[in-house]
């Protein structure tokens, strides 16, 4: 708990202090992000939905009074009369249900609903996780690709400067000008998109974390250095299991089939009579207009019984609209499971095959580098052009981007698998947070 506090509390302070990792934008998230503010609110609401299912069973007493003024007209054997007088009246009605099924059976149902507050509030964290770690990875390659286009621009610009230098003094053509101004002006122009669409991944994440317009976001970073991707964690059965056992959606979807058949059990009890005792006691006066000044009390103590003998079909139809409305549930936990079933084995997949993307991304980044040295070197012994040089640039700035890319899916897949089947994605978390460094 005290860790809690204090990962809160450092939260709070300005995110431009220090490059911020993956666990204090989650912990800012939870104080900030309106969806989990709104999921934390209908938490709450949960928690009123016994006692309100209680108070139907409990005694319901009430108070009534009135008081009027009364003008009477009187004729009584040819001789009229006329009174003007207050009449008075209060009434204390306590009643107690004995036995009513369809109350009953609505406390159960309100006892369900309650117990789904822990998978609704690990639906809730999972959710904010994905949400938060998506936004903080879109953050880092918009960053990313934004920093490689700009070298590769810098780059295209001496090139063609270069080019023109060589064109000038006879040692090169007007080919290698035009073909390094359009490499230049293309590199400008997906300049203007990078830097858009790391506003838009910075804007985005700045609204989860509660921040306002253009206030500065700095992230740590996962190094491109990383050489192992993160493990699967166990076979596709074992993940498949845990899925059956603590995915929060199923377990809501399960949730909701029980309480469809309690809502069958409610609309059966319809057919049965309801038993309540009743006690009151009232206090009237000048209400009786054959003794206007007369005053009554009167004490009932009673049971009162209600046997439904017909409602124009209305209770065979709400057991009808019932049934269908548990069929219903019971196919939707039926589509939610293979939904799991096939997201959980995508997930497992993407990690299993991880390593290879890796390790094939990474020597994709060995060779481009590899080529940009060896044209280098051409250029220099007349073997290369400027356009030669060119592509070998282009190439090692997409397969960097590439690399930063298999690596954000890969570890969003291990969080995605986390919060599908696991407990908590607090592990998963904690993996990726290791990794992360401030950015120099």
């Amino acid at each position: 708990m005290l860790q809690r506090w204090l990962l809160a509390a450092i939260a709070l302070l300005p995110l431009c202090v220090g490059a911020v990792d993956l666990e204090q934008a989650l912990e800012r998230a939870r104080l900030a992000d309106p969806g989990f503010q709104a999921a934390k609110q209908e938490l709450i609401g949960l928690m009123e939905v016994v006692p309100q299912a209680q108070a139907a069973l409990l005694p319901n007493a009430s108070l009534s009074a009135g008081r009027n003024r009364v003008w009477l007209d009187r004729e009584d054997g040819g001789v009229s009369s006329t009174a003007d007088y207050f009449s008075q009246n209060g009434t204390l009605s306590v009643r107690q249900p004995i036995l009513r099924l369809p109350q009953w059976v609505q406390l159960k149902q309100a006892k369900t609903q309650e117990a789904t507050r822990e998978p609704a509030r690990r639906r809730a964290e999972a959710d904010l996780l994905l949400r938060v770690a998506s936004a903080y990875f879109d953050l880092l390659y918009a960053g990313q690709s934004l920093d490689y286009i700009e070298a590769l621009a810098t780059a295209s610009l001496e090139q063609l400067r270069a080019a023109r230098r060589g064109f000038e003094l006879g040692q090169g053509t007007r080919t290698d000008i035009d073909d390094a101004q359009a490499r230049y002006d293309l590199a400008m122009a997906q300049g203007v998109q990078a830097r858009q669409n790391r506003v838009l991944a910075e804007r985005q994440l700045a609204l989860q974390l509660g921040l306002g317009q253009g206030e500065p976001i700095k992230l740590a970073i996962l190094p491109l250095q990383v050489t192992q991707a993160p493990a699967a964690g166990g076979s596709l059965d074992h993940w498949l299991s845990l899925a059956q056992q603590h995915n929060p959606d199923l377990q809501l979807a399960r949730a909701k089939l029980a309480l469809a058949q309690l809502e069958v059990d409610k609309a059966q009890a319809g057919h049965y009579p309801t038993v309540d005792a009743i006690g009151q006691r009232s206090l009237s006066k000048s209400e009786n207009t054959q003794f206007p000044r007369s005053s009554y009390f009167s004490t009932q103590i009673g049971v009162q019984i209600n046997i439904p003998l017909y409602a124009g079909g209305a209770t065979e139809s709400a057991i009808r609209q019932a049934l269908a409305n548990r069929e219903r549930e019971r196919f939707a936990v039926e589509q939610v499971s293979n939904d799991l079933a096939i997201k959980v084995q995508r997930e497992h997949n993407t990690l299993i095959e991880g390593e290879k993307r890796l390790q094939a991304a990474r020597q994709s980044l060995l060779s481009a580098e590899q080529l940009v040295i060896s044209t280098g070197r051409g250029m220099m012994a007349g073997t290369r052009t400027i356009v030669d040089r060119l592509n070998a640039m282009q190439r090692r700035a997409e397969a960097r981007r590439e690399l930063a890319l298999v690596l954000y899916q890969l570890h969003l897949a291990r969080l995605k698998l986390a919060v599908l089947a696991a407990p908590d994605g607090q592990e998963a978390v904690d993996e990726v947070n290791r990794l992360l460094v401030a950015s120099p």
